[in-house]
């Protein structure tokens, strides 16, 4: 029987940065991990988002959208109390609306006063009664929600009916993010009443009058809440210091009665009240006070009703420069 070949041995070693290799064991898989360098340099790995986001990934780019939280109406108060259908309401009563929605988010609240009114048209068989809801009252406001996502708004009901009627709030809210949502209120009955107006004076930036500096001949922003289309009679008094004279501007100038008219469904009045005094030295301390008075009207019956704001306290500006003394 012949003789298998001989294989004659080599001087070739085997490099050390090769380590042996163990076949594994038949039936069991091994999972060799792939090296780094195999690895996609335009992968996008997405890691799971902090906030309630929606992720949208084109072509590879990944971006984030922000959701937004719907806000809700919680509860319409009257003097501290929930609105309920057999809840009373007065012309001229504040009405508080809260609000939630995410924190720190702008909010504007819409508030609709709406009234039930009932109509007849045609005759015998083509006799027909039609209810429509017709609003009467609207206020817009805008605020700011607090860290837990909560904002209060106040209204006033601006409108006076001859008789007492049977009227509705529809509260609507519209976030800065683009959610809204409304409210109605169950019906509730609705009395007429003497609406006794309410002013409040800022300077035409926003700022308060009182402490303030106002020049001669600049203006003041008196802001009237009353019923609605009241006639307003709007008077302010200056008092100087060290005088016992006073002296009185009436708004509007430009007109000879001097009276304006408050809105038809909102119910307030805003008017620029120009100050021409020129003070004999360059600052003169003063206080100043608005007086309004509106006619208010219920039913075939009328009363002056008047509101002041109380002295508030003013320093008047010159347009002359001061003139500086001269020592000898």
């Amino acid at each position: 029987m012949p003789n298998p070949p001989v294989v004659a041995p080599t001087n070739t070693s085997v490099p050390p940065s090769v380590p042996p290799t163990t076949a594994p064991a038949s039936g069991v898989t091994t999972r060799t991990p792939a090296p780094a360098s195999t690895v996609a340099h335009n992968a996008t790995v997405i890691q799971p988002p902090a906030t309630r986001t929606s992720i949208l990934q084109v072509a590879g780019v990944t971006r984030t959208r922000s959701t937004c939280a719907r806000p809700a109406v919680t509860r319409i108060l009257v003097n501290g109390k929930a609105l309920t259908k057999g809840t009373q309401l007065l012309s001229g009563q504040m009405v508080a609306v809260r609000v939630h929605a995410a924190p720190r988010m702008s909010v504007q609240t819409l508030i609709d006063l709406t009234h039930m009114v009932t109509t007849t048209t045609g005759t015998g068989r083509h006799h027909k009664t039609v209810k429509r809801t017709v609003v009467v009252g609207h206020v817009a406001a805008t605020a700011t929600t607090n860290r837990t996502g909560d904002a209060t708004g106040y209204a006033r009901i601006a409108y006076v009916p001859a008789t007492t009627a049977t009227v509705a709030l529809k509260v609507g809210v519209h976030a800065a993010c683009g959610g809204s949502a409304t409210m109605v209120s169950p019906a509730t009955r609705l009395k007429p009443a003497y609406v006794t107006p309410m002013v409040s004076v800022s300077l035409p930036n926003g700022k308060a009058v009182s402490g303030a500096t106002i020049k001669t001949n600049s203006a003041i922003v008196v802001r009237v809440d009353a019923a609605e289309s009241t006639p307003i009679k709007i008077a302010v008094t200056l008092r100087i210091q060290g005088s016992k004279e006073g002296i009185t501007y009436t708004a509007p100038s430009n007109t000879r009665q001097a009276e304006s008219r408050t809105g038809t469904l909102d119910g307030y009045l805003m008017e620029q009240v120009r100050i021409p005094y020129e003070p004999r030295h360059y600052k003169v301390g003063a206080t100043l006070a608005v007086t309004v008075s509106a006619r208010s009207t219920v039913g075939k019956k009328q009363r002056t009703v008047t509101a002041t704001t109380g002295a508030l306290h003013v320093t008047l500006q010159s347009e002359r420069p001061p003139q500086r003394v001269r020592h000898r």
